[in-house]
C-alpha cells in the first residue's frame, strides 16, 4: 500500500498451512484383524494400540465404545489382568500415534512399539472427551515394594499426554529396558499432560 495516496502498487499472493486435524481424532473409525481392535482405517493406520501383542493371549483392553460417547464411538481403554503363559501382568488400554511391534516374553516381560507419526500440519487445538473412572488398588502384587504403602488401597490414575518433537523417525519405546521417552529430550518441543 502506497503511503501517498492510499492505492495498491504491489499486490501479492501468499498461501498458508492447513489447519487440519489429527487423522481419525474423533475415534470413529475402527477395524478388527482376529480378535484385535484398531482404531482408523486398516490400510492406513495412524494410531496404534497394543492390542496385537495382548490379542493372541485373549486380551483386548482397548476396544470401540459406542454407548457411553458425545457422539459417533470413543475408544474405551480398560485394565485388565493378564496372564501371558506364566507371566501374569496387568495389561493397561492404551492409544498413542505410532505402531505397536511386539511383545517380549523373557525378563518379566513387556513390549517394543514405535512412538509418534509424522505430521506436517498445525492444527489450531486438540479437543476432545475423557470419561475416567478410577478404581482402587487392590491387588498388592503389582504394586513395587517401594510403592505398596503408597498405592494399596489408594485411588488409580489416568493419563492423557501430548507430546510434539521433531524426530526425524519414530521413537523406539522398549519396556523391557525401561527405554520411555523423557520430557527433558532436546527433541520434545512441547509437552502437555
Amino acid at each position: 500500500v502506497s503511503a501517498k495516496d492510499d492505492k495498491d502498487d504491489n499486490i501479492i499472493s501468499a498461501t498458508t498451512e492447513g489447519a487440519d486435524q489429527l487423522p481419525n481424532m474423533n475415534m470413529d473409525q475402527w477395524y478388527q484383524n482376529g480378535d484385535a481392535w484398531y482404531p482408523g482405517v486398516q490400510n492406513n493406520p495412524f494410531w496404534d494400540t497394543a492390542n496385537g501383542g495382548t490379542a493372541e493371549y485373549g486380551y483386548v483392553p482397548t476396544v470401540p465404545e459406542e454407548s457411553i460417547v458425545v457422539k459417533g464411538k470413543a475408544a474405551k481403554l480398560s485394565t485388565i489382568e493378564a496372564k501371558v503363559l506364566v507371566i501374569v501382568k496387568l495389561a493397561a488400554g492404551n492409544l498413542y500415534s505410532g505402531k505397536f511391534v511386539d511383545v517380549v516374553l523373557t525378563g518379566g516381560g513387556g513390549a517394543k512399539l514405535d512412538f509418534g507419526q509424522p505430521y506436517d500440519c498445525r492444527p489450531t487445538s486438540l479437543k476432545g472427551y475423557v470419561d475416567y473412572r478410577p478404581q482402587l488398588v487392590n491387588n498388592e502384587k503389582y504394586c513395587a515394594s517401594n510403592l505398596r504403602e503408597l498405592l494399596y488401597g489408594k485411588s488409580d490414575h489416568g493419563q492423557v499426554s501430548v507430546m510434539l518433537t521433531d524426530w526425524s523417525a519414530p521413537y523406539r519405546i522398549d519396556t523391557t529396558e525401561g527405554n520411555f521417552i523423557s520430557t527433558d529430550d532436546p527433541s520434545v518441543i512441547a509437552y502437555n499432560e
